[in-house]
């Protein structure tokens, strides 16, 4: 069965394109719940990346969910 993209998961859940997404837009976009997609972070499972500047907070770009979403296989 073929995963759909998370771009357009968060087109159809109504999200503007851009290039970082935090976890409860991941969230809201996939159906995981935020702590998941959390978690999935903290456990090496979901790429994320800190903007410079910033010192807290996760953002996963589409490509980076779309790895997770298919089990990290390419």
């Amino acid at each position: 069965m073929e995963v759909p993209t998370f771009a357009a998961m968060a087109e159809a859940a109504g999200l503007p394109v851009k290039m970082g997404y935090g976890a409860v837009e991941v969230a809201k976009a996939t159906g995981y719940s935020a702590r998941t997609v959390r978690n999935a972070c903290q456990a090496g499972q979901l790429d994320y990346y800190l903007p410079r500047g910033m010192e807290r907070g996760r953002l996963m770009t589409p490509a980076m969910v779309d790895d997770w979403l298919r089990g990290g296989q390419q």
